[in-house]
């Protein structure tokens, strides 16, 4: 097997400078112009498969799955949530505990110079409006990645003005 282009005197073996592709990988050709025989095996990408040898590209997995170990396949995917114990909650809830008071501040800012050419110019109902809409999305964002519970689907419901809340809530815990 030799690192040269296709010529009309070669045989099939020749024709060929790289080795098949197993499963898993996908051929990525070095120089598809002057060398259209010679690739090389590369893994897929993840949430990417390919169950078939010498495939040139891998395909994707659906929605809710990501890659097997080997990239032959796709596995489904579970779904995984915070608890409110863990160390990545109690930093957001810091995260967001530090951001309302921020919040607070500009709004009562906003508020208090109300009267300034500035202010006014910014459409202080406008300012307090959007503040507010920031310090309801830090928790609501917190309550998207906790696991369901009738407590987090009423703050949801709370927070997020909705009006069905039977998406998460109306299976049993």
């Amino acid at each position: 097997m030799g690192g040269y282009p296709r010529t009309s005197t070669s045989t099939p073996e020749e024709q060929s400078c790289s080795e098949t592709c197993p499963p898993g990988l996908h051929r990525d050709f070095q120089d598809v112009v002057n060398l259209p025989c010679c690739w090389k095996c590369v893994k897929c990408p993840i949430h990417y498969h390919n169950n078939v040898s010498n495939q040139n590209k891998c395909l994707e997995c659906g929605p809710n799955e990501t890659n097997s170990a080997d990239y032959i396949g796709c596995v489904p995917t579970g779904r995984e949530f915070l608890e409110i114990t863990s160390s990545y909650v109690i930093l957001g809830l810091v995260c967001s505990g530090l951001n309302l008071i921020i919040i607070t501040f500009f709004m009562v800012m906003c508020i208090r110079m109300a009267a300034r050419p500035v202010i006014k110019a910014a459409d202080p109902a406008f300012l307090v409006t959007f503040l507010l809409g920031l310090a309801f999305g830090n928790f609501g964002l917190i309550l998207t990645l906790m696991k369901p519970s009738p407590r987090v689907c009423e703050a949801e419901f709370i927070l997020n003005a909705k009006k069905k809340k039977k998406k998460y809530c109306s299976s049993p815990w």
